[in-house]
C-alpha cells in the first residue's frame, strides 16, 4: 500500500490558508489511503471550518486563524496516521470483514477530535484479536 501519499498533482486537492495574524500561506491535506486524493477540503467544509475572503484585491483565500489551523493541523496529521494504519491492517487482514464490522460498529456518540484515537482503539482491538491467528 502506498502510504507516503506521492501523488501527481492531479491527485491531490491541498488547501492553502491564509494565517489571518500573520497573512502567513499554510496547506493541509488528508490523503485518502486508498484512492490517493486528498479529500481535505471536504473535511474542513463539512465542519464550517472554510471561510473564504474576497478582499477585492484579487488576493482572494481561504482563512484561519492561527489556533484554528493549530487545531486543524494537529487533528488532521491524528486522523491522517489512524486511517493509513486502518488501510494497512485492512490490506493484510484475513478476515477483511471483521475488520470492516469492527469500524462501522464503534459507537459514533464523541466529537471529531477523537476520531483518530477511535479508529486507533479499533485497530488496537483488531489487531490484539488476530495477532494469534
Amino acid at each position: 500500500m502506498n502510504t507516503n501519499h506521492d501523488n501527481t498533482t492531479e491527485d491531490r486537492m491541498t488547501v492553502s490558508i491564509k494565517i489571518t495574524e500573520t497573512g502567513k500561506i499554510e496547506t493541509l491535506s488528508l490523503i485518502d489511503p486508498k484512492s490517493g486524493c486528498d479529500w481535505i477540503s471536504d473535511m474542513l467544509g463539512n465542519h464550517d471550518a472554510l471561510v473564504f475572503n474576497d478582499d477585492g484585491t484579487g488576493d482572494a483565500s481561504y482563512i484561519m486563524t492561527q489556533s484554528d489551523y493549530d487545531w486543524w493541523s494537529d487533528l488532521v496529521e491524528r486522523y491522517q496516521a489512524a486511517d493509513d494504519r486502518y488501510h494497512e491492517l485492512l490490506d493484510d487482514a484475513d478476515d477483511r470483514d471483521a475488520l470492516l464490522d469492527a469500524m462501522s460498529s464503534e459507537p459514533g456518540d464523541y466529537d471529531l477530535e477523537h476520531q483518530p484515537e477511535i479508529m486507533q482503539q479499533v485497530c488496537d482491538r483488531f489487531d490484539t484479536n488476530n495477532s494469534d491467528r
